[in-house]
């Protein structure tokens, strides 16, 4: 089954909107929704409200879509979220399938913002807008691929939502993932986003969590298994910083901004290219901005700092390696307010004075 060369407003493919009620919608073994656009919002698939999207078969792919996001009738810059997939308001999406023919299950989608993947709140009252990746085949980890975004988040990017009633969340849960090949000016693999429209300080917050505890992210569908021993898994690798003309920038593969928090634990981080393989920027007012554990970053090239913290973001190291990156600047890791490393290694083979980390 196919849905393709399909083009509206929102939702270019398919656009499931909840109103007075729940609604599910389901994409099951080969079925591929590829070559659709929107104007604004959802290039492949939208949901809005009390509504949930399944992918846990094998051979399915939502790939070559876009989110054009250009007004029609000015020419100008507007919206432009989630090439691949948009979900807004409390949606949900489970994934879980292996992809087609070797490629992602997102893979190879367009926008202006989160090319593979948009996770947007738009609410007031507390909504939580949730993504969940797990695997569901060891061989064949799930995957968000080749995606690109033309500002922000290229795999995926996540917003949430501040007015001055109330908040809304959004949350990346991530568990025996791979995500791969993705670009963006800023935030090629992953983009956390803030919203201070407002001006006040309870801000929403986005979290990224990768493979944290089952139950941060509520009860995962039957099915996720870990990834076996020889494959490319719990990864985010060759993804780059660069403008949709090929030109290099200075973004980082995952940027946490102020209020968004990241807890990482058995990530590798490989041949990534940019500014920074992680940056954190501002301070929360909720603990620790960026915990990584049990991680290792290597073969990875950048222009400045490999980890950077900066304008009071904290940063937590357990039981990580460095080792093997390509770093511009003078210190592997930049912290401007708490850095704790706890048995962790750091081995970038400097043949001068310099040491390792500065703050």
């Amino acid at each position: 089954s196919s849905v393709s060369n399909n083009y509206a407003g929102y939702g270019g493919g398919i656009n499931v909107s909840a109103t007075g009620g729940s609604a599910e919608l389901r994409i099951e073994s080969g079925t591929v929704i590829f070559f659709n656009s929107a104007q604004f919002t959802g290039g492949g698939v939208r949901l809005w409200g009390d509504a949930r999207l399944v992918m846990l078969d094998a051979d399915t792919q939502i790939s070559d879509n876009e989110a054009i996001g250009i007004n029609p009738q000015n020419g100008q810059e507007q919206y432009g979220f989630g090439g691949g997939i948009e979900l807004v308001r409390s949606a949900e999406v489970d994934i879980g399938s292996t992809g087609l023919g070797g490629y992602g299950v997102i893979y190879n989608n367009r926008a202006r913002y989160g090319g593979g993947t948009a996770v947007m709140a738009e609410g007031s009252d507390g909504e939580f807008v949730v993504a969940r990746l797990f695997s569901t085949d060891p061989a064949r980890p799930v995957r968000v691929q080749n995606n690109t975004a033309s500002q922000a988040g290229g795999g995926i990017y996540l917003k949430p939502n501040q007015a001055v009633s109330g908040t809304s969340n959004v949350r990346l849960c991530a568990y025996e993932f791979r995500i791969d090949g993705n670009a963006a000016q800023e935030g090629a693999a992953i983009y956390a986003d803030t919203d201070d429209a407002t001006g006040v300080n309870f801000l929403g917050r986005s979290y990224v969590d990768l493979n944290p505890p089952e139950d941060a992210c509520n009860a995962l569908p039957a099915g996720p298994v870990h990834c076996a021993v020889g494959t490319v898994c719990n990864s985010i690798d060759g993804n780059i910083a660069r403008t949709v003309d090929g030109q290099a920038t200075t973004g980082a593969a995952v940027l946490i901004q102020e209020e968004a928090s990241l807890n990482a634990d058995r990530v590798q981080w490989r041949g990534n290219h940019g500014g920074q393989v992680l940056r954190l920027t501002h301070d929360g007012i909720n603990g620790y901005e960026g915990e990584v554990s049990n991680s290792l970053l290597a073969d990875n090239v950048v222009s400045g700092h490999l980890l950077l913290a900066d304008d009071g973001a904290d940063l937590q190291l357990d039981h990580c390696t460095i080792a093997n990156n390509t770093i511009a600047a003078a210190h592997v890791i930049e912290a401007s307010d708490d850095l704790i490393l706890r048995r962790s290694i750091i081995d970038q083979g400097q043949d001068d004075a310099r040491p390792d980390f500065g703050r």
